[in-house]
């Protein structure tokens, strides 16, 4: 089950992310990244690497959004 708090945070990060992507693609253009909360918690070459790093981390599984940046 999905906590509404989860939701909500997820969301808020979608949209920030949406916002962030015209400087991410200055940045981190070809990159895989991870947003939780609205701030970039990880990012990686490759979306098996940056999956990988969230579990050890903590952060996956939750409310965690992954994107390329391209």
């Amino acid at each position: 089950m999905i906590a509404g708090d989860d939701v909500r945070r997820f969301v808020r990060s979608y949209k920030w992310l949406d916002l962030m992507m015209g400087e991410l693609r200055r940045k981190k253009r070809g990159k895989y990244v991870a947003v939780v909360n609205c701030r970039i918690v990880g990012e990686s070459d490759t979306k098996e690497d940056l999956l990988k790093y969230l579990w050890i981390k903590g952060y996956f599984p939750g409310p965690v959004v992954v994107a390329k940046v391209d």
